[in-house]
């Protein structure tokens, strides 16, 4: 139920933003439309990161997900 739920949601977000993108291609080009969308889509998703954890089935998988910015 768990993962039916995340499934359901990840389509919620992503099909208007890929919707958004794929229109948006129509008048500037892929390259442009994706420059325009994707920083937006990382604000969002990082901000959401904070309470909607990934999940992480070993500590192997850790620093895949620890974020950080390279600073």
């Amino acid at each position: 139920m768990k993962n039916s739920f995340r499934l359901l949601i990840g389509f919620a977000v992503a099909t208007p933003v890929a919707l958004l993108t794929h229109l948006l291609s129509f008048f500037t080009g892929r390259e442009k439309a994706v420059e325009l969308i994707g920083p937006g889509v990382t604000v969002i998703a990082r901000s959401l990161q904070r309470f909607f954890p990934p999940k992480i089935d070993n500590a192997s998988e850790f620093d895949l997900c620890a974020g950080g910015t390279g600073k």
